[in-house]
């Protein structure tokens, strides 16, 4: 009788963590929609605002701790992508191919047509060895729900 009590018992645990990680999902998505919607971001997609300054914009400087892609072409920082144009970084979209060691702090994970992708400021990426890999995304992604969103 102890042992099927403790079944019990251990089986509701189970189920309410499983039950509260989905509830924690749709909230983190409210939220971000609530953010975009107070901030008048320009894009929601699968759940996240695109964050940061616009395609196009200069700037003087880059930002401390950027990631210099292995082309030496772009360079990364929290889910920006900037390259060199005219002695000024401009806020830019790398091409398809381009590398990544590690994904920004924000990010949504995105399963499609058996495929793994990673959504995070308007660029999909696919895991690779060592990293991540910017990829061109699928016909019908764009109306797809994230399983999982990380970071802010």
């Amino acid at each position: 009788m102890k042992y099927k009590r403790k079944t019990l018992i251990r089986a509701l645990l189970i189920a309410g963590i499983f039950s509260i990680s989905s509830v924690s999902v749709l909230a983190q998505r409210e939220e971000r929609v609530r953010r975009v919607e107070e901030k008048g971001f320009p894009e929601l997609r699968h759940g996240m605002p695109h964050m940061g300054p616009r395609m196009g914009e200069r700037f003087d400087n880059l930002p401390h701790g950027v990631y210099r892609s292995l082309d030496m072409h772009y360079f990364h920082h929290r889910g920006i992508w900037y390259e060199n144009c005219g002695g000024m970084f401009c806020v830019t979209q790398p091409a398809f191919g381009t590398f990544l060691p590690m994904l920004t702090a924000a990010y949504a994970v995105i399963i499609f047509e058996g495929q793994t992708y990673y959504y995070s400021n308007g660029l999909y990426y696919q895991a690779m060895d060592g990293g991540f890999v910017i990829v061109q995304p699928p016909k019908g992604i764009e109306s797809v729900q994230p399983s999982q969103f990380i970071g802010n």
